[in-house]
């Protein structure tokens, strides 16, 4: 579905993203890796949730407390969108759907980006890469990236992650950037391009839920399309229901378990109402860390 009246959409969504910035979205040039262009900053008192790797130990001795290094990236970081408009997305078992979150996250994220003269690119896919807009810091360009986030249609048949990845990775700079992916994750590709990006950059995946899709209901006959592709298959057994909701938490422990090895920050944010205030607890949190 193609969003309407999007000329009065973005100035409601840079009213959003100035908040999203004032709730620390500018604190992510505090580089987390101490192999990336970064000068130490301060060190302060240990705080739950810190990486232990940037505990400095000496001065936690000296100190008798527990206190991290912290580090300050150039301003001028580059920030690619990587988002997904294949068909999965389209469901949603409210008015508020995934595709929703997915336009507007992305748009949010723009806009916060270039209210902080960050550098922002755009790669859009389904089954193919759609559109790739490369990094740019004009008031224009944001204009721009939200148009396209907001109006090009969701489609095709497939879902063709690694290809986004790997352009999103040809529009980046040497220097350390902030990749951040939007998508449903519904693809076994989601795993074979990300290693190499986390290696480089700093990877952060915003997964888009139906709330269905995480708790099932528990009705004993069903039937199920899969968007993508049009099949129909039944459900019409306790047993069944229990499988399909069984590989659903499987299917979402196992992507969990990747991004965490390879120090991929995620979250996941159901279709609802309130879900920009997920977004902005995320990035907070990211800050603390």
């Amino acid at each position: 579905m193609v969003h309407e009246n999007i000329l009065h959409k973005i100035p409601l969504l840079q009213l959003r993203a100035r908040r999203l910035l004032i709730g620390q979205y500018k604190g992510q040039h505090v580089q987390r890796s101490r192999n990336s262009q970064a000068d130490f900053e301060q060190l302060r008192e240990y705080c739950v949730g810190d990486d232990i790797r940037f505990i400095d130990w000496k001065s936690s001795a000296r100190g008798q407390k527990m206190v991290v290094r912290t580090y300050q990236e150039e301003r001028d970081r580059t920030v690619l969108l990587v988002v997904d408009i294949s068909r999965s997305s389209t469901f949603g078992s409210t008015e508020c759907t995934k595709e929703r979150v997915v336009r507007e996250c992305a748009a949010l994220i723009a806009c916060a980006a270039a209210h902080a003269r960050d550098r922002v690119g755009l790669v859009l896919f389904h089954e193919k890469v759609h559109t790739v807009i490369p990094p740019g810091s004009k008031a224009e360009h944001a204009i721009a990236l939200v148009h396209a986030l907001l109006e090009t249609p969701f489609g095709g048949l497939n879902t063709a992650f690694d290809e986004a990845v790997q352009a999103a990775l040809l529009l980046a700079p040497k220097k350390r950037s902030l990749m951040i992916i939007v998508s449903d994750c519904m693809s076994d590709a989601v795993t074979k391009a990300l290693p190499l990006a986390a290696a480089m950059h700093d990877v952060v995946i915003i997964r888009a839920q139906d709330t269905v899709e995480r708790d099932i209901p528990q009705s004993l006959c069903m039937k199920f399309q899969d968007i993508e592709t049009g099949e129909i298959f039944d459900i019409n057994s306790k047993y069944q229901m229990d499988a399909l909701q069984n590989f659903i938490m499987q299917w979402t422990r196992e992507q969990d378990s990747f991004f965490q090895k390879h120090a991929i920050d995620h979250v996941t944010i159901s279709a609802n109402p309130g879900f920009d205030e997920t977004l902005i607890h995320f990035f907070n949190t990211r800050v603390r860390r």
